[in-house]
């Protein structure tokens, strides 16, 4: 099982009809770092709690909307983290 913590958000998105605007002013942060949340895999833990209460959630359920059948890669030391 592959976790997708931009496609959790990408998911919600557009299950709410919510732009990237209107996300980032519930979040506290500009539009383009909710831009870069949503193409990213991973994330801080802090940020998937902060996530999972704007959309009021549980983080296993914000997590399990990004699951895919695909297995995890393997990281190889690489930093795959991405700077949002």
């Amino acid at each position: 099982m592959k976790m997708d913590i931009g496609l959790s958000l990408r998911i919600i998105r557009a299950r709410d009809r919510l732009t990237n605007a209107q996300i980032a002013e519930r979040f506290g942060c500009h539009p383009m770092h909710v831009s870069k949340m949503a193409n990213c895999p991973t994330a801080s833990s802090r940020t998937i709690e902060r996530l999972s209460e704007i959309f009021d959630m549980s983080a296993s359920e914000f997590i399990s909307l990004g699951e895919t059948n695909q297995p995890a890669e393997v990281n190889n030391g690489a930093n795959t983290h991405c700077k949002a």
